[in-house]
C-alpha cells in the first residue's frame, strides 16, 4: 500500500475513534451573538461531542462560554485563542476575531478527543497558543498516477462528497487553513472523452463550497501547460514529449498557449470561488521542450492571472518555484542541457521576470536531501542554493514551505 493510501486509511480510523457522540455532560454552550458559519460549525461539533446543549437559554450549573476578546489580546493574533477556566467553574474559550474563536473551539475539541474526555469541566484549563505558520496547507492528489486501483475508500480519486467532508472535518479539526486539490485531471465540455471527470469536478466543487463553511480556504494546483487527454492526442505537433516529461497531457506552451488556455477557461469558471490558483510548471520536465523556459514560467504566471481576473475569479495566486535549482543542476539531462543552455539558468532568469504579487512555493533544502541525496551523488553533489531564502531576498510574500512528512 502506498504512503498516501495508508494516510488514508489513517485518516478513515481517526475519524471513525473521533466521531462517537457524548454522553451528556452538564452544562451549557454560550456562544456570543451572530457568530458566522465557521463558528457555529466548531460550536455543533463540540456540543455533538460532548453532548452539552447549545441553547444557552437552559443554563445549568457550569458553561462553555465563547467569546470574543473585548480588549484585543496581542500574543495571539488572528489565528490564536485562549482557554481558562474561570473561578465560577466556568470555561472560556476566547480569540481576537471569529477565525482565532473557531481555532480554539476545535482545539477544545481536539484536546478532549485525545484525552478520551467528554466531560470539559472535570480539569482545569490555561491555554494560550498562536500558530507558527499562518499558512497551513494539506495538499490531496485525487490523480489517476497515485495506484489508487479503484480503492473508493483509499484513494481520493473516487471519493463521494460525504467522504470528502469527514476528511476535510479532519483537517479543520487539526485547525489546517486550507485544503489544496491536485487533481491532473481537466474536464472541458468541449471535448466529449473528458466528460468522464464531470462528476469529480461536480464533488469538487462541493468540497470547495464545505471548506468555506467550516473557515477553511480552496486552492487549485495545476501545470499550466495542461490539457484534456483528447486535446493532448488530437495536437501531436504540439505535445511534450521529452525525456522525463511524466505529465502525460501537456502541450507545449511556446506552440499552444491559446488552446492550452482554451482547456483550462471551463475549470477556472467551474471553481470561480477557489482562494488561489497554484502552478506548477517544473515538475516532470514538462517545459523540457520550451525554447525559453523561464519566459514561459512567466508568462504563465501573468496569464493564468489575468484569465482567473477574466472569469470573474477574485482569487490569490501561488506560484511553485520548486526546487529549480535541483532542475538545473541535477534533475535535467545532459543532453538537454547541451541543446538547450537556457536549462542551466532558469532560476536566475525567471526572478526578474515575475509579478511580485505572487506566493513563492518551494521545498527547503532538507527536504530536498531527504528526497534526493543519491541523484545529487551521483552529480558530484553540486551547491544547491536554499530557494525558500531566493524567494525572500527577492521580495516575494509569502514565503511557503512545502515539505512530505518523512515518516508514514
Amino acid at each position: 500500500m502506498s504512503p498516501s493510501n495508508r494516510f488514508a486509511m489513517l485518516v478513515l480510523l481517526l475519524i471513525g475513534a473521533f466521531s462517537v457522540p457524548g454522553a451528556g455532560a452538564q452544562g451549557t454552550l454560550s456562544v456570543y451573538e451572530n457568530p458566522p458559519t465557521p463558528v457555529r460549525h466548531a460550536v455543533h461539533r463540540l456540543s455533538q461531542f460532548t453532548g452539552i446543549p447549545e441553547d444557552e437559554t437552559s443554563r445549568q450549573e457550569h458553561a462553555i462560554r465563547i467569546e470574543l476578546n473585548s480588549v484585543e489580546n496581542p500574543r495571539i493574533g488572528s489565528q490564536g485563542y485562549t482557554i481558562r477556566s474561570t473561578s465560577e467553574g466556568d470555561i472560556a474559550i476566547r480569540g481576537n476575531v471569529a477565525e482565532g474563536v473557531a481555532n480554539g473551539v476545535y482545539t477544545f475539541l481536539r484536546t478532549l478527543m485525545i484525552e478520551h474526555r467528554q466531560d470539559p469541566f472535570s480539569r482545569k484549563w490555561d491555554v494560550e497558543e498562536k500558530p507558527q505558520f499562518s499558512i497551513r496547507v494539506m495538499q490531496v492528489a485525487p490523480y489517476r498516477f497515485g495506484a489508487s486501483y479503484g480503492f473508493a475508500a483509499l484513494s481520493p480519486d473516487r471519493w463521494s462528497i460525504e467522504e470528502w467532508k469527514e476528511y476535510v472535518d479532519l483537517m479543520r479539526l487539526c485547525n489546517m487553513t486550507t485544503l489544496c486539490m491536485v487533481p491532473a485531471r481537466i474536464y472541458d465540455p468541449d471535448y466529449p472523452n473528458s466528460w468522464r471527470e464531470k462528476w469529480r469536478f461536480d464533488v469538487w466543487k462541493q468540497v470547495m463550497e464545505y471548506c468555506h463553511q467550516v473557515g477553511m480556504k480552496f486552492n487549485w494546483m495545476m501545470a499550466p501547460n495542461m490539457v484534456t487527454e483528447q486535446c493532448f492526442w488530437d495536437n501531436p505537433d504540439k505535445r511534450t514529449v521529452a525525456d522525463n516529461a511524466w505529465w502525460g497531457n501537456a502541450l507545449i506552451w511556446a506552440k499552444a498557449k491559446d488552446l492550452i488556455l482554451k482547456n483550462n477557461t471551463y475549470t477556472l469558471e467551474h471553481f470561480r470561488g477557489m482562494d488561489a490558483l497554484e502552478l506548477l510548471a517544473s515538475d516532470g520536465g514538462a517545459y523540457f521542450d520550451e525554447p525559453d523556459p523561464a519566459a514561459y514560467f512567466a508568462d504563465a504566471a501573468r496569464t493564468y492571472m489575468k484569465l482567473m481576473r477574466q472569469v470573474g475569479n477574485d482569487g490569490g495566486f501561488v506560484y511553485w518555484n520548486w526546487l529549480l535549482d535541483f532542475w538545473c543542476k541535477v534533475a535535467t539531462p545532459d543532453a538537454l542541457l547541451h541543446k538547450n543552455p537556457k536549462l542551466r539558468t532558469i532560476q536566475d532568469d525567471v526572478i526578474p521576470l515575475l509579478p511580485k504579487n505572487v506566493g513563492w512555493l518551494d521545498a527547503s533544502v532538507l527536504t530536498l536531501i531527504q528526497n534526493w541525496e543519491p541523484f545529487l551523488k551521483l552529480r558530484g553533489n553540486p551547491p544547491m542554493r536554499e530557494g525558500l531564502l531566493i524567494g525572500k531576498e527577492h521580495g516575494f510574500r509569502p514565503i511557503i514551505d512545502f515539505f512530505w512528512y518523512m515518516n508514514p
